[in-house]
């Protein structure tokens, strides 16, 4: 299992800081041109689609994101040509199709459910699970309130989350909270705020900075 870098991290932090300051076009279009290389290293391939999904969240024009989303996915799914068992590239990959599977009617989730069930058999072979493992478990518990019974998905949550180490991350990167945000929302929403606040709670003890799950 090749984990999440602190190269990956200081990467993500340096993209969302372009986008802020205005920068972006000139760093995709960089980044672009390792990636377009026929030679590219696997790093090259990862550090293009980072960029793509940063800018996704970040680029303040909505005709931009159409663009950002498939070419993000197309990168990570390279990612995984080379690295099948690529933690980051798979996750994201799972969460940026997941988003289109709960907003845009007719989109197939089964690429999405492949994944997952990927990101778990890959967890389960990994001696010493990092707390951002939780985020796997955390989109299951997503995907299952979506589609069954309330109290099954929460106990196998929570079955999950009892058998590993949560602890603060150590970082925060992008979509990692945000199967949290959805399962806590989707409990809310069918009436079970006494599921939801655990879930939120176990959420921030990996992801204390998530502002976005504090007000979920």
């Amino acid at each position: 299992m090749r984990p999440i870098t602190t190269a990956d991290v200081d990467l993500v932090a340096t993209l969302a800081m372009c986008a802020r300051m205005g920068n972006a076009r000139r760093v995709l279009e960089r980044l672009r041109d390792r990636y377009e290389d026929p030679d590219a290293d696997p790093q090259a391939v990862l550090e293009y689609g980072l960029c793509r999904a940063v800018y996704l969240i970040n680029d303040p024009n909505d005709s931009d994101k159409g663009p950002h989303q498939v070419a993000a996915v197309q990168a990570f799914t390279r990612c995984l040509e080379i690295d099948p068992h690529w933690w980051l590239p798979r996750f994201l990959r799972m969460e940026i199709t997941s988003v289109l599977v709960a907003v845009v009617p007719g989109t197939a989730s089964e690429p999405t459910g492949r994944d997952l069930e990927a990101l778990l058999s890959t967890q389960a072979g990994t001696a010493a699970a990092p707390p951002y493992f939780l985020s796997t478990h955390a989109a299951r518990l997503r995907d299952s309130l979506r589609a069954g019974p309330v109290e099954e998905a929460v106990t196998a949550f929570t079955a999950a989350a009892t058998a590993m180490n949560v602890a603060p991350a150590g970082f925060s990167l992008p979509y990692l909270d945000l199967p949290f945000r959805e399962s806590v929302r989707l409990l809310r929403q069918a009436g079970h705020d006494t599921a939801a606040d655990p879930v939120k709670a176990m959420g921030l003890a990996v992801y204390p900075g998530s502002v976005a799950l504090q007000f979920a």
